[in-house]
């Protein structure tokens, strides 16, 4: 299928079809009353896997900072994915510290974008997380798949743990996204530290912090070797991952209220994945099918949600100054032209900043030598490109 027709535009990178934001424009406007949020689903290109210097010079927190700057917004709440922080090659810095006691995590398709996955360690605490700023409110999302001995724990800024027991069977049938929602907190920064206490699984989402009531937040759902085939195949948990973006509870294949509330239903929906579907050679279609169903699941809950899709730099090496022959390099146009097709029959915009770069990511200090990861100059790009339309 061919790319569709280009709608006039000063940025040649980008494809705007007309009214493509008009959901994102209306919530912005009503932020200082009622809180909105943009939800970034993507894979580790995002997360500054390996390359960015700093979790702050990313893109998702470079792009909410001009956000708020732009609007005078308060911050509303952020969603912080497990996913991406230093278990997974992410900026030391990042809320999500290093595994402790020997801890080995490991991450599975289960719940609404990929679970961190670590079975029991006899040091007990296997990892913390810490609040960026102060903050009265938290939520800890995580996965019940099977039940265990006991449970796993939690503790509030080192105080007395609580037992998590989990109750699910170990099928796509019996498991189920949760919440735990922890308030009247000091207005303060905040640690959670991860306990476990026999052998049970801890399979942890990401945690929620709120830094007021109105405003605009930032979901982060980006994982490390996040693809689209993970998020359509038969043996998921639960069975339909694309559906629990509906907000549906209890977040299960029986799901059927859409009351679960942050982090879903944005105003904003960000998709950045392809990196992962070229390198494994999976089918372009999938792709498309995934996009197709995600942003239908999205706007099913949040109705017109304004959708941006990304298009990584994947550099060819024949004609490019990026010297690594990356895998299916050939083949990645097919992809692009599958996203250009999700954009045409669903309204969304395109930026291309495979195209934006062109044949010199290198030299143009975006992107290493031999590493699909971009620099903290190629995050800083990104951001401030999307920033132009948003």
């Amino acid at each position: 299928m061919t790319r569709p027709v280009n709608p006039p535009t000063k940025y040649p990178y980008f494809y705007l079809p007309d009214g493509w934001d008009s959901a994102w424009k209306a919530a912005k406007a009503s932020a200082p009353t009622t809180p909105c949020w943009i939800t970034m689903f993507g894979d580790s290109i995002f997360n500054g896997h390996g390359t960015a210097s700093s979790y702050l010079k990313t893109v998702p927190e470079l792009l909410i900072a001009q956000i708020l700057a732009a609007t005078g917004s308060p911050r509303y709440a952020d969603y912080w994915s497990t996913v991406c922080g230093p278990p997974y090659l992410g900026p030391a810095d990042h809320p999500w510290g290093a595994m402790q006691n020997g801890a080995s995590p490991s991450h599975w398709e289960a719940g609404f974008h990929k679970a961190q996955y670590t079975s029991y360690v006899a040091g007990g605490i296997f990892q913390r997380f810490t609040a960026p700023y102060a903050c009265t409110a938290m939520d800890i999302i995580y996965v019940d798949w099977q039940a265990g001995v006991s449970g796993w724990s939690y503790s509030i800024d080192g105080g007395a743990a609580v037992l998590i027991s989990n109750t699910g069977g170990g099928t796509p049938a019996t498991t189920t996204v949760k919440k735990i929602s922890i308030s009247g907190l000091a207005n303060t920064t905040h640690t959670i530290d991860f306990l476990q206490t026999s052998s049970a699984t801890a399979m942890i989402l990401g945690v929620s912090t709120y830094a007021g009531t109105k405003g605009i937040g930032m979901a982060r759902m980006n994982c490390d070797g996040a693809a689209s085939t993970e998020m359509t195949a038969a043996t998921n948990y639960p069975a339909d991952r694309c559906r629990l973006h509906m907000g549906v509870v209890p977040q299960s294949d029986a799901g059927t209220g859409k009351t679960f509330g942050f982090p879903h239903g944005p105003s904003l929906l960000i998709l950045g994945l392809l990196a992962n579907n070229a390198t494994a050679g999976e089918p372009g279609t999938d792709l498309e099918q995934m996009y197709n169903r995600l942003i239908s699941a999205v706007r099913s809950l949040s109705p017109n949600c304004s959708v941006l899709l990304h298009i990584p730099s994947y550099p060819y090496s024949v004609t490019s100054d990026c010297s690594t022959t990356y895998l299916n390099q050939e083949a990645v146009r097919i992809y692009e032209n599958e996203i250009y097709n999700v954009a045409r029959y669903h309204g969304c915009a395109v930026l291309n900043t495979n195209w934006r770069w062109g044949q010199t990511p290198f030299g143009s200090g975006f992107l290493p030598n031999t590493d699909l990861h971009p620099k903290d100059a190629g995050h800083a790009d990104m951001a401030a490109t999307m920033a132009t339309v948003l």
